[in-house]
């Protein structure tokens, strides 16, 4: 794995996710995530799997300020992240906010953050993020 060959150990995560279709003859939504601990990393992650890996590695519109954002972005973020559970040493706090952002929305707003996965994890990724723009303010990206 590239990751492993590449970058240092304990400043890299990744987190798979994979959910059943919605829908008869539908693929299952399959999607695996990159989380860097700088941004040099990540733009080097970027460079090799080229577009399709913006939406798995932490960007430069990521910021540390906590609160909530109603960029599309960190919702479309928050969507990917909402179930994620890294392993290491604890869990970054994002990850928790993420959770605690799904659990609180209404079950129309879930269900549209389920949509937004499929789309990720489909040939529709280029919609998901103004699907995800529809939903409410979300965790800003800490990392």
């Amino acid at each position: 794995m590239w990751c492993r060959a590449n970058v240092a150990a304990g400043t890299w995560d990744q987190h798979g996710h994979s959910e059943g279709p919605k829908k008869a003859l539908v693929m299952p939504a399959v999607s695996a995530r990159f989380y860097f601990a700088n941004a040099t990393d990540a733009e080097a992650f970027r460079n090799l799997w080229g577009a399709e890996a913006t939406l798995m590695a932490p960007s430069s519109t990521c910021n540390t300020r906590p609160g909530m954002s109603d960029n599309a972005r960190e919702k479309l973020a928050a969507c990917l992240n909402y179930s994620a559970t890294p392993s290491g040493a604890g869990k970054h706090p994002y990850f928790d906010a993420c959770a605690q952002w799904f659990n609180n929305l209404s079950p129309d707003d879930k269900e549209t953050v389920l949509d937004v996965i499929d789309c990720v994890a489909s040939s529709h990724s280029d919609i998901a993020e103004s699907i995800a723009a529809t939903l409410p303010p979300a965790p800003r990206c800490r990392l």
